[in-house]
């Protein structure tokens, strides 16, 4: 179906599809922004992922709900997602840089309120401000890496992409982990070291920028 109604497109590129694989390698090494914006990203998106990969097992330990509360716990993470429109408008005005530091730190926040306030309201609480950082510091982070290049944004998009949901993966696994061997707390820690590690991949990379524009 999606043949016949698409509309036709002629390809803007004479490389050949292995030919743009193999510049992805390329792309990788030249652009020390994407190497930077994806790790950033890949832990974020780490640490986001870990708590909706035990949110349900809290959930059933805490407060004796189940999977489907769980499910329905998306509908407030709707909420941090409908606020991320204006992170792009801080982003257009500010510059993207300042909404990653701040998203990063909105995260680490996130796990402070998850880990400390114990009630169901701060768990709604804690899950809200956790979408909102992730979600601001994500389009940012696209904003820095879609500008590298505008004519290879489809690969740049590849790699970024690739490297989030690796993290994500790992903060995944790495959650499960925490949780076997801590419970809530211990994946509470987890998932802010992440965040702190996002932030501190940032914040080595603005003083980096700094010390060259001032050589």
């Amino acid at each position: 179906m999606l043949l016949f109604k698409l509309p036709h497109s002629e390809p803007r590129t004479s490389h050949s599809y292995f030919g743009l694989m193999k510049s992805l390698i390329e792309l990788w090494r030249e652009e020390r922004s994407l190497r930077r914006a994806t790790c950033i990203q890949a832990a974020l998106f780490g640490s986001f992922i870990g708590l909706w990969t035990i949110l349900a097992l809290r959930l059933h330990e805490a407060f004796g709900l189940g999977a489907g509360v769980a499910g329905l716990m998306g509908i407030v993470g709707a909420a941090g997602i409908l606020i991320a429109p204006l992170a792009g408008r801080i982003a257009d005005r500010r510059g993207p840089h300042a909404v990653i530091g701040l998203g990063c730190l909105i995260m680490l926040l996130s796990y402070a309120v998850l880990g400390l306030w114990g009630s169901l309201v701060g768990l709604i609480v804690g899950i809200i401000l956790l979408d909102f950082g992730e979600q601001s510091a994500l389009i940012s982070n696209q904003h820095v890496v879609y500008a590298l290049r505008p004519e290879a944004r489809s690969r740049l998009n590849t790699l970024f992409m690739s490297g989030m949901f690796v993290g994500g993966a790992a903060g995944s696994w790495g959650a499960s982990i925490s949780w076997r061997l801590g419970g809530w707390h211990a994946a509470c820690v987890f998932g802010g070291a992440l965040a702190l590690l996002g932030f501190v991949l940032h914040f080595s990379g603005r003083l980096a920028a700094y010390a060259h524009t001032r050589s």
